[in-house]
């Protein structure tokens, strides 16, 4: 049966696998359970959901341009904010979904599975992909000052593996996002994080609290980073534009 998933898709050796190590983790076979879990592994590197770790940076519509910090435990995506703004700030959850596979032990239920969105032929030719994978999640919504802060359902979209978008449903509203580059992180860091290091502050002892550590490395890299040249960006008004066609005025994915 896994020889035969092999040729059909990642995503379903990665849940087959996982439900053999299981079994042998009950049975006590915990040889053959290691070795399950690491073909789970493999399986996983190669399906473009659960490879999201890391920054990326969307439009967070009047707030601008806004970075956020992708994680996981297990198969759950958790995005945090790197930059905030007066709704949402840094620090909190702006979304999150569950990405197991719908049929392994944990997952979705079958009737919560979304279809795939069919893209136009335009859109096809023009991200290399017929049909753009979704996963049910919750978005975190607040008004000014983070307070009536309120969980409504979403969706994640997956546009290959350089873009991404999350929608809120109820608000119909949808973020596109995309990998920045280290200049850029740096510099959304200085103009939006928190405040560079101050001259003649002290670097905290080994006796201080961990964030108070914490705080003055981020503060450290802001620093660090007003001396960083970020030319590529100069004269560029949007650096996802590649998302919307400005020349056709057409939004691919709308």
């Amino acid at each position: 049966q896994l020889l035969r998933a092999e040729k059909r898709d990642a995503e379903l050796v990665y849940q087959l696998e996982l439900e053999a190590m299981r079994k042998a983790e009950i049975e006590g076979r915990m040889e053959d359970a290691a070795m399950h879990r690491d073909e789970a592994l493999l399986a996983r590197s190669c399906v473009p959901h659960l490879n999201l770790e890391g920054l990326w940076v969307g439009k967070y519509g009047s707030h601008g341009y806004e970075m956020i910090n992708v994680t996981y435990v297990g198969d759950n995506l958790f995005a945090f904010k790197v930059t905030g703004d007066r709704n949402v700030p840094r620090g909190e959850l702006t979304f999150q979904a569950n990405l197991a596979p719908m049929n392994s032990l944990g997952a979705v239920q079958d009737s919560e599975h979304l279809k795939p969105i069919v893209l136009t032929d335009a859109a096809a030719k023009k991200w290399g992909t017929k049909q753009l994978p979704r996963h049910s999640g919750l978005g975190q919504v607040a008004e000014d000052g983070f307070t009536n802060r309120q969980w409504m359902d979403g969706q994640l979209i997956i546009i290959g593996e350089d873009y991404f978008s999350f929608a809120w449903l109820p608000i119909g509203h949808q973020i596109f996002f995309g990998r920045p580059s280290p200049e850029l992180s740096l510099k959304m860091l200085r103009e939006k994080g928190a405040t560079a290091v101050k001259a003649g502050v002290s670097p905290p002892s080994i006796h201080d609290d961990v964030s108070a550590m914490k705080e003055y490395a981020t503060r450290c890299l802001e620093a660090t980073a007003q001396f960083i040249e970020d030319d590529h960006l100069e004269g560029k008004t949007d650096p996802y534009g590649c998302i919307w066609d400005e020349s056709s005025e057409e939004c691919y994915f709308e």
